[in-house]
């Protein structure tokens, strides 16, 4: 497991995001850094409640070639508004 997927397991998906661009920067090519960090984006958008950050996330997943379910966009959203 990568440091990057060690933060996002303990629940700190800002840092996760920052060691898996690093990662990704550090090494383009690299499969593995590019399948993490594309996961630890699209977990870190079904948490998001903003949609612009939501929307950010999902295409940085995207990029690195997640399959994205088109019905979950705002998800995070409809929660947040249920808890309030």
């Amino acid at each position: 497991m990568t440091h990057a997927e060690v933060a996002a397991a303990g629940g700190d998906l800002r840092l996760a995001c920052q060691l898996a661009d690093w990662a990704h920067l550090a090494a383009p090519d690299d499969e593995q850094a590019r399948v993490v960090r594309g996961a630890i984006y699209l977990e870190r958008s079904q948490v998001e409640a903003s949609t612009m950050a939501v929307g950010i996330y999902r295409t940085a997943a995207r990029e690195m070639g997640v399959e994205l379910d088109t019905g979950a966009t705002f998800d995070a959203q409809d929660r947040a508004r249920a808890a309030d």
